[in-house]
């Protein structure tokens, strides 16, 4: 056998040891983060999100834990009309910049749809800033839920993730 050959297999030999540690290591805990006060998660959707420490291992994190509405409060009572939200969400919430938005009436049907766009760098690693303005029917009043939806462009169904806020449609 060729030192060249022997050489070649000792590569492989390495590189398949090394996938064996990273892909059947040790077990890699959960980070645990407190959802905001304002929000709700309805999915669990999972991610790996690299710790900015030195020294740390992947950590799996729901992104809707990532997500923030700073208005309307949960609960908060809203007029029939415009409806703005403001927040933010991770990279990872957007595609090209947006997410679908909707409100739904106590008993599920959708009262209407919208599309929240970044107000920033959606790409960053930070949180990006996001507003949406929802239309909603003056003919409806009583509980009602304002849905943030992770867009999800594959469709497939394991992409899925939301946050809720209930409020009350006067």
């Amino acid at each position: 056998m060729s030192k060249r050959a022997l050489w070649v297999i000792i590569f492989l030999l390495f590189a398949a040891a090394v996938s064996l540690i990273m892909f059947h290591g040790m077990p890699t805990p959960t980070v645990v983060i407190p959802h905001s006060a304002q929000t709700s998660v309805s999915s669990s959707t999972m991610y790996e999100s690299a710790l900015s420490a030195p020294g740390s291992s992947t950590q799996a994190v729901s992104l809707s834990d990532l997500v923030t509405v700073t208005s309307p409060a949960r609960g908060a009572n809203v007029s029939g009309g415009t409806l703005k939200a403001f927040g933010s969400a991770p990279r990872g919430w957007f595609f090209e910049a947006q997410f679908p938005v909707m409100v739904r009436a106590l008993d599920n049907s959708v009262i209407d749809r919208a599309t929240a766009q970044a107000q920033g760098d959606w790409m960053n690693e930070s949180p990006v800033p996001f507003i949406v303005a929802v239309q909603i029917s003056t003919t409806y009043h009583g509980p009602a839920t304002l849905v943030f939806l992770k867009d999800n462009p594959s469709g497939l169904p394991q992409n899925d993730d939301s946050v809720e806020v209930p409020i009350v449609i006067k």
